[in-house]
């Protein structure tokens, strides 16, 4: 069913910002574009900003916090 495949897309999005994998971005981005609505985007959003600063890509983060932080107040 479609809600298995988009719970197994959103673990590997996990294992992926888990261990700072470089492709976690690029899957994340495909995941909240199929999956709009997904009740894990916020989260999933902080995991991808904080592994993008462990990895040293802190203009990415910082612009993936401010992201977070807008469409998220508060």
């Amino acid at each position: 069913s479609s809600g298995v495949a988009a719970r197994a897309r959103v673990l590997r999005a996990r294992c992926l910002l888990l261990v700072d994998d470089p492709r976690a971005a690029e899957h994340l981005d495909e995941l909240l574009r199929r999956y709009p609505e997904l009740p894990d985007e916020m989260a999933l959003r902080l995991k991808l900003a904080r592994s993008l600063e462990r990895r040293g890509r802190l203009d990415e983060a910082l612009a993936g916090y401010r992201e977070i932080d807008l469409r998220h107040p508060g």
